[in-house]
């Protein structure tokens, strides 16, 4: 069963480039899309081989039929990946299968050295500077973005400018939604604490006007005085604590009290 172009690009790079590669796979896949593209362009997917299957001496069935079934080469090259017989194998591979078509070069910090160090046998120099390659320098995270968005553009067959603007847009927007997200997450929170509080208001309320509702003397209406004290420490503009409490001062005189209790 045919699965041609299963993968829109294959990624070739040397173990030691590893985080490099990781880091480029990620922005890849983000490339300043919209979200509904985005999804669209993750269910293309691109090969990248973050396991240890690396071993032996044969690419294997996996990595061959990676190749066979990709529309891009994208060959991520540092001073590494001389050093590197699978990045060979891979590229000799494709190149045996479908030439040198559709091979994006991606140089790590430093095109220059990067340019000489490929070897004519493995990929014609003539053809790396006729064909625009990019520099990713993760010292940069502008320039790095910038070198994905332009993989990207020419994987995805859309202008490099019309990924940033839609970057651009993305940024714009995550920005937004994290301001958004950090001001209901403020408001909920004030509304929890502030029911908890009122929970603990009306506690402590019910507790005194049930002492209060109880009382038969002076002191036990003197204990409930005391004890609406406890939820206006919470809420001093709690109206039923003071109303009650009002009550209870009332009910104390009628008891032929005293509202200092020292004095009794």
């Amino acid at each position: 069963m045919s699965r041609k172009n299963e993968f829109r690009a294959f990624l070739s790079y040397s173990t030691k480039d590893k985080l490099h590669a990781s880091k480029m796979h990620s922005l890849l896949l983000r490339a300043g899309l919209s979200p509904i593209n985005m999804l669209r362009w993750r269910n293309s997917r691109i090969f990248f081989d973050n396991t240890k299957v690396r071993e032996g001496d044969d690419l294997g069935k996996t990595f061959e039929d990676a190749l066979l079934n990709s529309e891009y080469l994208v060959v991520i090259w540092s001073e590494n990946s001389p050093l590197s017989e699978w990045m060979e194998r891979e590229i000799e591979y494709w190149t045996i299968h479908k030439g040198h078509k559709n091979i994006i070069m991606v140089f790590v910090a430093d095109k220059n050295n990067g340019l000489t160090k490929v070897p004519e046998t493995i990929i014609p120099k003539d053809y790396i500077e006729s064909n625009r390659y990019e520099v990713y320098n993760p010292k940069e995270p502008k320039e790095a973005k910038h070198a994905c968005l332009s993989v990207a553009s020419k994987i995805l067959d859309i202008d490099v400018e019309i990924l940033r603007s839609k970057a651009r847009k993305r940024t714009i927007y995550s920005i937004a939604f994290a301001v958004l997200s950090v001001l209901i997450i403020s408001f909920l929170t004030v509304g929890i604490i502030r029911q908890i509080r009122m929970t603990k208001v009306e506690s402590l309320y019910s507790v005194a006007k049930s002492v209060l509702d109880d009382s038969k003397n002076a002191i036990q209406v003197r204990r409930a005085i005391t004890l609406f004290k406890e939820p206006l420490k919470i809420d001093p503009t709690h109206v039923p604590s003071l109303s009650e409490m009002a009550n209870a001062h009332m009910l104390l005189i009628g008891y032929n009290g005293t509202l200092n209790p020292k004095q009794d």
